[in-house]
C-alpha cells in the first residue's frame, strides 16, 4: 500500500506531464507556423510601404500640378486682357467709336470687315474697317489713343483721301479708311493631341 501511495502521485505526475508536454509540442507548431508566416508578411509589409511612398510621391505631384495649373490660369487671365474672346467684339467698337467720337471726327463708320482663325485657330482676328472725315491730327490721335497696354491693335491698311469739303482753318479736313485688327481667343478652340497621346 504504501508503494501504492508513492506510485499513484507519480502516475498521476506522469500523465500531468504527459499532457503538458503534448500542450507545449502543439504550441511549438503553432509558433513555427506563425514564424513561417514572417517573410510572406515581410514582403507584403514592404509592398504596402512602397504603395504608400508611391501615393506620397503622386500628392507631392498633383500639389505641384494645382501650383502649375493655378499659376496658368493667372497667365491665361493676363493673356485674356490683351486677347479677350470675341463676345467682346462689340465693347471693343463701342470704345473705339468712343474715342473717334470724343476727338469730334465726323462720319464715323465701323464695319466688320473679316475674321480669320490664327495657329489652328487658337485665336482669331478680326478686321474692322474704320471711315471717317477729320483733320490728320485728330486721326493721329486717335490712334495714339488706341496703344492702350492691356489690349492689342494692328492697323494693317490705311488710306487718306482729300475731302471735298473746304475747310475755312489751316488744317487740311481729309476722308479716311482703315483696316483695325482686334485679336481675340477662341473659346472653342480644342488642342489636338500630339501622337503619343501628349497635347
Amino acid at each position: 500500500m504504501k508503494l501504492l501511495m508513492i506510485l499513484a502521485p507519480l502516475a498521476l505526475m506522469g500523465v500531468g506531464l504527459s499532457d503538458l508536454y503534448e500542450s507545449w509540442q502543439k504550441k511549438e507548431e503553432s509558433i513555427k507556423s506563425e514564424l513561417s508566416k514572417i517573410p510572406a508578411l515581410e514582403k507584403e509589409n514592404n509592398e504596402i510601404e512602397k504603395a504608400i511612398q508611391k501615393i506620397k510621391e503622386v500628392r507631392s505631384n498633383v500639389k505641384d500640378f494645382k501650383s502649375k495649373v493655378d499659376k496658368s490660369k493667372e497667365d491665361l487671365e493676363k493673356v485674356g486682357k490683351f486677347i479677350p474672346p470675341i463676345s467682346s467684339r462689340t465693347a471693343i467698337l463701342d470704345e473705339l467709336s468712343r474715342v473717334a467720337r470724343s476727338l469730334n471726327i465726323k462720319n464715323i463708320s465701323f464695319k466688320p470687315k473679316y475674321e480669320k482663325e490664327n495657329h489652328g485657330g487658337l485665336y482669331i482676328t478680326n478686321g474692322i474697317e474704320f471711315e471717317g472725315r477729320g483733320t490728320y491730327l485728330q486721326f493721329l490721335v486717335f490712334f495714339e489713343k488706341m496703344k492702350k497696354p492691356d489690349r492689342i491693335f494692328n492697323v494693317s491698311s490705311v488710306e487718306v483721301t482729300s475731302s471735298s469739303i473746304i475747310n475755312k482753318s489751316k488744317h487740311v479736313i481729309v476722308d479716311f479708311k482703315t483696316i483695325i485688327e482686334t485679336f481675340h481667343y477662341n473659346k472653342d478652340h480644342e488642342v489636338k493631341k500630339k501622337k503619343g497621346g501628349k497635347g
